[in-house]
């Protein structure tokens, strides 16, 4: 179906053993990559990866459940763009203590609270 990606299959099965970032990075740098991929070649791409390798469970959520699950992860990511992940943490840690969890309560959350909650995320 999408021939530049065949070789995820094969070749791959030792580079995930070892190094996602550095030896994966640097096998697949030289391949041809479309510089505007469809979303059905990243979803190809993101099954491939996910079947050969599994759920990584990379992002340390500690509180996230129910209506609001994502938003730890979503927060997070930004709160991080900004500072390093300790910081970004305490951030999150406030928020939560503040009562400020989810999307709807940091929409309706006074500025106030809202800045002293993710100070410490450099915002």
């Amino acid at each position: 179906m999408l021939n530049s990606f065949q070789y995820l299959s094969p070749p791959c099965s030792g580079v995930f053993r070892h190094s996602l970032h550095g030896e994966l990075i640097s096998y697949l740098a030289h391949l041809p990559m479309p510089t505007t991929p469809s979303t059905e070649l990243l979803l190809e791409i993101y099954n491939r990866l996910l079947e050969k390798i599994g759920h990584r469970n990379l992002w340390p959520v500690e509180y996230d459940s129910g209506k609001d699950a994502g938003f730890e992860i979503s927060a997070g990511a930004i709160l991080v763009q900004n500072t390093n992940w300790n910081n970004a943490k305490r951030a999150l840690v406030n928020l939560r203590d503040a009562g400020i969890w989810g999307y709807k309560a940091v929409h309706e959350a006074n500025d106030e609270d809202l800045t002293e909650a993710i100070r410490s995320s450099g915002y």
